[in-house]
């Protein structure tokens, strides 16, 4: 809890923790844990988000983030993100990073080359200019794709769509996902599993979308499962379910018509 906020306000603590997407961290470590040398007895990521909370528990005018996303996994980054989103809000922010994930929803990026600055705009803007961050970005995303076909592979199940139904969507399913979680495209795949689902003898029409990887935080994953909902809910489904699944994290939406 001193690794939060100093004067130990118990409160204050669990709040920040909270609101940077770390809550989860407490479900295998009491608030008042003992933070062993070079805090090893939290992961990289772990100790990223207790960094963050401490800063926001402090409510800073100005906020200073030097590569606050290095050295931890696609998974882990999406959380300090997140964490990093909350903790702009209201105030100054400057941040210093190489994975321009981190920094592309900024006000205003400024790419630096020999320390020299050679453009400086917002993410969209920059792609436009077609300059050195356009080549950054487009050779990130290219080893982003491999690392995710070769290591993680994210598989999506439809279970109770019709085949039909399935193809006019698969197109607007897949591009809507790797928006939101801005992942490539081509990184999931898309399996149909044929399925009946019987209430009182009856057979209803229940569409399922099964996601096999899950986003910290849960924000990220009620973000795509309302984006799939208004998807999958036009093609007349009486129920669609969203499901999100991983070894140790398991999240589920259910839209009715």
């Amino acid at each position: 809890m001193e690794n939060i906020t100093p004067n130990g306000n118990r409160r204050t603590a669990k709040e920040a923790l909270e609101k940077v997407g770390g809550d989860f961290i407490l479900k295998t470590r009491p608030l008042d844990s003992k933070v062993e040398i070079g805090g090893s007895n939290f992961s990289t990521g772990e100790k990223q988000l207790i960094c963050l909370a401490r800063a926001l528990a402090k409510n800073p005018k100005i906020l200073i983030l030097d590569e606050s996303t290095a050295n931890i996994d696609s998974e882990t980054e999406q959380s300090v993100g997140y964490a990093i989103e909350k903790l702009k809000q209201g105030r100054t922010t400057l941040i210093i990073a190489h994975r321009l994930s981190t920094i592309k929803n900024a006000d205003n990026i400024v790419v630096l080359d020999k320390g020299r600055v050679v453009e400086s705009g917002t993410h969209d803007e920059l792609i436009n200019l077609n300059g050195i961050y356009k080549k950054m970005y487009d050779i990130i995303k290219e080893n982003e794709y491999k690392i995710w076909r070769s290591i993680i592979m994210p598989r999506i199940v439809a279970r109770g769509i019709k085949k039909e139904d399935l193809k006019k969507v698969s197109a607007e399913l897949f591009d809507t996902i790797a928006k939101i979680i801005d992942r490539p495209r081509g990184a999931f795949t898309l399996d149909l599993v044929e399925s009946v689902a019987i209430l009182d003898g009856e057979e209803i029409s229940r569409a399922n979308i099964e996601i096999g990887w899950v986003a910290r935080p849960v924000e990220v994953c009620e973000k795509v499962a309302n984006a799939v909902g208004e998807i999958i809910k036009p093609l007349g489904y009486e129920t669609v379910m969203v499901s999100f699944k991983s070894i140790d994290l398991a999240y589920e939406f259910t839209f009715t018509k």
